[in-house]
C-alpha cells in the first residue's frame, strides 16, 4: 500500500519523499509506527495513511484515516472529533495568533467529545525542511504570520483499537488560512 502511494506521488511530480510513507491498520494505527509488517488489512478496520512529497525543494505532507467497511462506534466518534479539531484549528489559524492557542483549540475540541488526545504536536511549519517552525504545540509562544505554510495534524489514538489522524497543509493569509491539501475525507463522517 505504501508503495502505491509513493508511486502516485512520483507520477504527479514528486522528486522525493519527506519521510517513509506509512500505512497502518487496526491496532497498529494507534502507535506511531513507520515500519512494514505482514499484517493484512481487515474488514471493519481503520487505516491511517501518512504521506509526504518534495517538489522544487519544498515539502508537503498529509494524513488521512479511512475505514474498510463500517467503523466501530468508538472509532467513528473519534473520527468526528478529530475532524472537528482539525477544522476548528484551521479557523483559528491567522496572522497574529499564538501557536499554543491553536494547539489548545484542537485539544479542547477533542476533550469536549470525550475522546483522548495525542502526545505529539498539533502542527508545524513546512518549507525546505519537513518539520519547521512555528511549532503548534502546548505552551508555544510563536506568532503566526502571513505566508507561513503550516501542517495541522490533530489525532486520537485508542490503544488496542486504532488511531485517527487528519492532516492538512495551509498557507496563512492576513484574513485566515487557505487549505491547499486536496485529499478527501470520509464523507459519511464529516
Amino acid at each position: 500500500m505504501a508503495g502505491e502511494g509513493e508511486r502516485a506521488m512520483r507520477m504527479m511530480g514528486a522528486e522525493g519523499f519527506v519521510f517513509s510513507t506509512a500505512v497502518s491498520s487496526g491496532p497498529n494505527s494507534s502507535i506511531m509506527q513507520e515500519v512494514a509488517t505482514t499484517k493484512r488489512i481487515r474488514k471493519g478496520e481503520v487505516v491511517l495513511i501518512d504521506l509526504g512529497a518534495t517538489v522544487g525543494g519544498y515539502n508537503s505532507e498529509f494524513t488521512r484515516t479511512v475505514f474498510v467497511g463500517k467503523p466501530r462506534d468508538r472509532m467513528a466518534k473519534a473520527y468526528v472529533a478529530v475532524s472537528e479539531a482539525l477544522h476548528g484549528s484551521i479557523k483559528e489559524l491567522r496572522d497574529g495568533v499564538i501557536a499554543g492557542d491553536i494547539d489548545s483549540k484542537a485539544r479542547g475540541i477533542l476533550s469536549s467529545h470525550g475522546v483522548p488526545g495525542y502526545a505529539h504536536h498539533t502542527g508545524h511549519g513546512l518549507g525546505t525542511g519537513g518539520f519547521e517552525r512555528p511549532l503548534i504545540m502546548a505552551g508555544s509562544k510563536e506568532i503566526i504570520r502571513p505566508n507561513m505554510v503550516i501542517a495541522l495534524e490533530p489525532a486520537c489514538y485508542l490503544r488496542g483499537m486504532g488511531g485517527v489522524r487528519l492532516e492538512d497543509n495551509l498557507i496563512v493569509t492576513s484574513e485566515g488560512a487557505t487549505v491547499v491539501t486536496k485529499a478527501p475525507f470520509e464523507e459519511s463522517l464529516t
